[in-house]
């Protein structure tokens, strides 16, 4: 009989074992693509912070008078 027994375990996660040939050549382009170096990746982020920096500005406190906070 066909299919009796233990099933044979899937292979190991993330295996690109079993990709065709063309698809495994598409992911590697992509992968040369949106690879990111080290020095690239410091501007990168020392950029992203100063914009941070432009979006934040000082808070600005309310200063109440006595007055305002009490009712009559």
């Amino acid at each position: 009989m066909v299919g009796v027994g233990p099933k044979q375990p899937p292979s190991r996660k993330g295996s690109m074992h079993e990709l065709p040939q063309n698809l495994l050549e598409h992911i590697k382009k992509f992968e040369e693509v949106f690879t990111v170096d080290a020095a690239e990746l410091k501007k990168v982020v020392k950029h992203f912070v100063s914009e941070l920096e432009k979006g934040m500005p000082e808070p600005r406190v309310r200063r109440f008078r006595f007055k305002e906070l009490t009712t009559t």
